[in-house]
C-alpha cells in the first residue's frame, strides 16, 4: 500500500555499518522507546526487537518492497522497513515480532533493515479515539490508531491502492487502503462512514508536517453508519431553485438529485441546466454525449458558488424532459447583472468594444447601456468567426448568463449577495450574430470628406457638427464603460480574486475600522513551492489550473468576511478581520499550509502541491498597509528559508523596525 506510510521509508544508514556499530548496544523492545528518540539518536542504528500487531502495511510487488506499521502493548506505533516480505501472509491484526535497527526516517524514527516473524493472530486495538482534522494536523496523533467519521465524497484508484475522500465536520481527509479484489468502493460514495486506521503524516524534505492522511488495513475497519442510496438517481428529484435553501428537515452533507434541461455543455468541463425559472451550472470531467435542449438528471453534493449554489463531485445522465433550445428570453444587460437570470440561457444585444486574444478561451468584451460584460467560447471550437469581429459592431449573443458576486464587499445591509459582474458562456460560434457593422463614418473618413467638400462652408460646418457629435457620443460610451470595467481592473483575470489594487483599498478600510474598534487584523502571504517546475514540466495550462485550484482552496479555508487576493505569479495575500487574539493567526496559517498541501488531480495525473506562508498581525506587525505588507513578505521568505511548505508568524521581535523599513 503506497499511500502515506511509504513516505516514511527513506533509508538513512547502510546495513552492514549500522549492524556492526550496534553490536554491543542495548536492544530496544518497545515502540515508545523508539519513537521518543531524536532523529540523530535513531540514525546511530540501535538494535530493536519489538512485538506487536500489524495496523497497516505497504507493498510494491515490482520492487519486492514491504513495510508495516506495528503497535505494541504501549499503544504506540512504529514503522518497519523489511528486507524481504514475511514468510507467512500478514493482515491487519496479525501478531508479529520485528527485529532490526533504528533509523531516522523521513519524519519520525523507524525500524530499518528489519525481519518480521509471524507469531499468530492478534487483535487490532479495540479502543480508538475519535479525532478531528484539527487534532490530526497538530501532529500529536502521528502514527496512532484513531477513528474518523464523515461522508464519502469520492473514491479513486491510485496504483495498487484505493483512496477515499471523507468530508469530516472540520475538513476533508483522504483515507487509503490496499485494494481488495471484488470490493465495490463506489458504493461508499454519499455514505456516512466510520474508519479506524493510522494517522499518517504528509511532510516536506525538512521533516516538517504539512498535512495528514489516514491509512487503514482493509474494509473490515470501515463501518457504514448510513448507507448511500443504491441508485442516487433514484432519489426524489429536488427542484433547482430549492438547493441550499433553508430547510429544518434537510440532511446536510449528503448528495442530492436534481433534473432539468441542458442549456450549455462543455464536455469534460461544464454542464448547465435549467428548470422553469432557475438554473444550475456544475463542473466535472464527465464527457457523456449531451445536446442543448436535452433532458438531464444530475446528482452531486451541494456547495456554495459565487452567487448561486453548485454541486461538487457531480454525475449526470440523459433523462428528464427535453424542451425547445431556441426558446431563449431577450434581456437587457442591466437585467442580466441583477442576478435573476444567473445560470440560465439569455439573449443580449450589445456593442463589441474589445477582445482578449491571449486568453485560453476566446473572449470578447461588450458594452450595453452602462454595463460592460464578456462573452466566452470554449477552446476547441472554430474561432475565426469570433476573432475576425470588428470593434464597434452591434452583436446579438446567446448563451448562459454567469453572474459573480463579491461576497466580502458585495453584501447589502440585509445580508443579500450583491452581483458585481456577469459573463455570457457561449455554446458554439453560431451563438454570435452580427446585427450591424461599424459605421464607415470614422473620424479619419470624416476628415477626408471634409477635405473633399471644403468648397462649401455650409457643408464643412455640417460635417464638423456631425463629427463633434460622434466624438461626444464615443466619449460618453467610454466614460460609462470605464465605470463598468472597474471590476475587471480590480480583479485577477485568471482566478477572479481581488488584485493588488483592490487589496490595498480593503486594507486601508479595515485598518481604519480596526483602529476605531481596537481590534486585531491578520495578514498572510502564501507562495507556492516549486511552481515554476510545474509550468516547465506540465505546461502553463496545468499551471493555470493549479493556480485556480489553490485560489479555491484558500477561499474555502477562510471566512466569507476575509479577503483572498492574488498579487501576481503564484503569490496570494489573505486579509483576516476581527481576530480574537494574535495567536489565532498561527492556527489559520497551519490550516492554509494543510489546505494547499492536498494533492491536485487533473487529467488522471496527481500533482503534489505545497506552499510557504508568512503571517503577521496588526498592530504588532505594523500600523499601515505598507508596513504590514513588508512584514508579511519578510515572514514568508523566513518560512521558505526554514524549509518551505511551512509557515512563519512574525512577532515584534522577529524583524527589527529598521529591517522592515
Amino acid at each position: 500500500m503506497r499511500i502515506g506510510l511509504s513516505a516514511l521509508t527513506f533509508p538513512v544508514v547502510i546495513a552492514g555499518l549500522v549492524l556492526a556499530a550496534a553490536a554491543d548496544a542495548q536492544t530496544l523492545t518497545t515502540a515508545r522507546a523508539i519513537r521518543r528518540m531524536l532523529p540523530e539518536q535513531a540514525a546511530v542504528g540501535h538494535p530493536v526487537r519489538v512485538r506487536g500487531v500489524v495496523t497497516a502495511f505497504d507493498t510494491n510487488p515490482p520492487t519486492n518492497y514491504f513495510g508495516m506499521m506495528v503497535q505494541d502493548k504501549s499503544g504506540i506505533s512504529v514503522y518497519a522497513i523489511l528486507t524481504h516480505p514475511p514468510a507467512a501472509p500478514v493482515h491487519g491484526g496479525t501478531l508479529v515480532e520485528v527485529v532490526g535497527v533504528t533509523a531516522a526516517g523521513a519524519y519520525a524514527p523507524i525500524i530499518n533493515h528489519a525481519e518480521a516473524r509471524v507469531i499468530g493472530e492478534g487483535h487490532l486495538p479495540a479502543e480508538t479515539r475519535r479525532v478531528t482534522m484539527g487534532r490530526m494536523l497538530s501532529g500529536v496523533e502521528d502514527g496512532n490508531w484513531v477513528t474518523i467519521e464523515g461522508i464519502v465524497h469520492a473514491v479513486w484508484k491510485s496504483g495498487f491502492d484505493e483512496r477515499i475522500a471523507v468530508e469530516m465536520s472540520d475538513g476533508l481527509i483522504v483515507a487509503g487502503t490496499a485494494r481488495e479484489p471484488g470490493a465495490d468502493y463506489a458504493r461508499l460514495i454519499d455514505a456516512k462512514v466510520r474508519v479506524r486506521g493510522i494517522c499518517a503524516p504528509i511532510f516536506n524534505r525538512n521533516r516538517q508536517l504539512t498535512g495528514v492522511e489516514m491509512v487503514f488495513p482493509g474494509l473490515k475497519q470501515l463501518t457504514v453508519l448510513e448507507a448511500a442510496p443504491p441508485d442516487p438517481f433514484a432519489l426524489p428529484p429536488q427542484p433547482i431553485g430549492s438547493i441550499l435553501r433553508y430547510n429544518p428537515d434537510a440532511s446536510p452533507g449528503h448528495r442530492i438529485h436534481t433534473r432539468g434541461t441542458v442549456t450549455l455543455y462543455w464536455p469534460g468541463r461544464l454542464l448547465c441546466l435549467s428548470e422553469r425559472s432557475h438554473g444550475l451550472c456544475v463542473r466535472g470531467a464527465q464527457s457523456t454525449p449531451l445536446k442543448v435542449g436535452q433532458g438531464v438528471d444530475v446528482v452531486g453534493f451541494p456547495m456554495v458558488g459565487s452567487l448561486a449554489p453548485t454541486l461538487d463531485a457531480a454525475l449526470f445522465r440523459p433523462g428528464g424532459i427535453a424542451t425547445d433550445p431556441d426558446n431563449v428570453p431577450e434581456v437587457s444587460a442591466e437585467a442580466a447583472l441583477g442576478g435573476l437570470y444567473d445560470s440560465q440561457p439569455v439573449e443580449i444585444e450589445a456593442q463589441l468594444i474589445g477582445q482578449d486574444r491571449s486568453a485560453k478561451d476566446p473572449t470578447i468584451f461588450m458594452s450595453a447601456g452602462r454595463s460592460v460584460f464578456s462573452a466566452v467560447l470554449p477552446a476547441g471550437f472554430r474561432t475565426e468567426t469570433i476573432r475576425t469581429l470588428q470593434e464597434g459592431s452591434v452583436l446579438r449573443v446567446t448563451g448562459v448568463c454567469s453572474v459573480k458576486a463579491d461576497n466580502v464587499a458585495g453584501i447589502d445591509q440585509d445580508g443579500f449577495s450583491v452581483p458585481s459582474s456577469f459573463s455570457i458562456l457561449l455554446r458554439t460560434p453560431d451563438d454570435v450574430t452580427v446585427l450591424h457593422r461599424p459605421s464607415w463614418w470614422t473620424p479619419g473618413h470624416a476628415l477626408m470628406m471634409l477635405g473633399i467638400v471644403a468648397v462649401g462652408a455650409l457643408a464643412s460646418i455640417f460635417w464638423i457638427l456631425m463629427l463633434r457629435q460622434r466624438v461626444e457620443q464615443q466619449t460618453q460610451v467610454i466614460r460609462n464603460s470605464q465605470e463598468q470595467l472597474r471590476h475587471s481592473a480590480q480583479h485577477d483575470p485568471l482566478t477572479d480574486l481581488p488584485n493588488r489594487t483592490l487589496l490595498h483599498d480593503r486594507m486601508e478600510m479595515e485598518l481604519a475600522r480596526a483602529e476605531r474598534s481596537e481590534s486585531i487584523l491578520g495578514l498572510l502571504m502564501v507562495d507556492l513551492d516549486d511552481f515554476k517546475q510545474i509550468n516547465d514540466q506540465l505546461g502553463h495550462g496545468v499551471g493555470d489550473e493549479v493556480l485556480r485550484e489553490v485560489a479555491t482552496r484558500l477561499v474555502r479555508a477562510v471566512r466569507k468576511t476575509d479577503t483572498v487576493a492574488r498579487i501576481g505569479g503564484d503569490e496570494f495575500i489573505l486579509l483576516l478581520t476581527n481576530l480574537n487574539h494574535p495567536g489565532e493567526i498561527e492556527m489559520i496559517a497551519a490550516k492554509i499550509v494543510s489546505a494547499i498541501s492536498m494533492p491536485f488531480l487533473t487529467g488522471g495525473r496527481e500533482i503534489p502541491l505545497s506552499g510557504s506562508v508568512g503571517a503577521c498581525t496588526y498592530p504588532d506587525g505594523g500600523t499601515d498597509a505598507e508596513r504590514l505588507l513588508q512584514c508579511v513578505d519578510a515572514a514568508m521568505y523566513r518560512a521558505k528559508a526554514q524549509g518551505r511548505s511551512r509557515y512563519f508568524v512574525a512577532d515584534p521581535q522577529s524583524f527589527p523596525t529598521e529591517t522592515i523599513l
